[in-house]
């Protein structure tokens, strides 16, 4: 759709030491294709949901200091979103079992060593119009999946 006046823009968002428990979804940023938001900080976050983070239509989006413990995974999805970075990133929740059941809790951080706990898929990078995800600290590659037209090359660690 053609940017209008009445196009919405959302940028500048700074949200820092929140603490939550027992939510449905702990983050939820979602922008437009011809309007992205612009310029997110989530820094020293502790979220306790369902489901972790959806970031789509985004742009310049940083997670520093953040904590989610989910039942869900992946714990991050990141459709159509550019310019993403992660600093002190730390997933938590159960792992599950090859038959499909959930077991232990299980913890990953962004510099443990493969692994560590399940397979499954903790982070989700797709859309075509993903750009510049920088996950530092992040050698858990086994942990990322990407598709849906999303390029792998867009993708660091």
């Amino acid at each position: 759709m053609p940017v209008t006046e009445e196009t919405p823009r959302f940028k500048d968002i700074f949200i820092r030491k929140v603490t939550c428990k027992g939510a449905l979804q702990a983050v939820f940023l979602q922008g437009l294709p011809e309007m992205n938001l612009e310029n997110i900080l989530l820094e020293n976050i502790l979220m306790e949901a369902d489901k972790g983070m959806t970031c789509t239509d985004a742009k310049g989006v940083t997670l520093r200091k953040v904590t989610f413990i989910t039942r869900e995974r992946p714990v991050i999805e990141l459709i159509n979103s550019s310019d993403v970075t992660t600093e002190e990133l730390f997933l938590a929740g159960e792992t599950v079992s090859s038959s499909g059941t959930a077991g232990t809790p299980g913890t990953t951080r962004s510099g443990d060593t493969p692994g560590t706990t399940s397979t499954i898929a903790e982070i989700s990078v797709t859309g075509p119009r993903t750009r510049n995800i920088h996950l530092r600290g992040w050698n858990q590659k086994e942990k990322v999946t990407i598709g849906g037209d999303a390029e792998a090359r867009e993708v660091q660690f």
